[in-house]
């Protein structure tokens, strides 16, 4: 059975960050799902700090792997 995006799961939020000037460095954030969007994608809260991240119109994409996958404002399951 594939993994299926619930209210009240735990994820990880991928957030780029400039760090030491490589702007390609992804921070994991961990997360929880919080709702979806009128787009059917997630909206994130982070745990320790109460951040929001997606919208009510616009939400966060997961993550799926592919090859060519950006990582950018994603989101991934445990």
């Amino acid at each position: 059975m594939a993994w299926v995006a619930k209210v009240n799961r735990h994820v990880s939020y991928l957030q780029q960050k400039t760090v030491g000037g490589n702007a390609n460095y992804v921070k994991r954030r961990p997360a929880i799902i919080t709702g979806f969007a009128t787009d059917t994608n997630a909206r994130l809260r982070v745990r320790h700090t109460g951040e929001v991240y997606g919208t009510a119109a616009v939400g966060v994409v997961r993550k799926t792997g592919t090859t060519g996958d950006n990582t950018v404002s994603r989101y991934t399951s445990w």
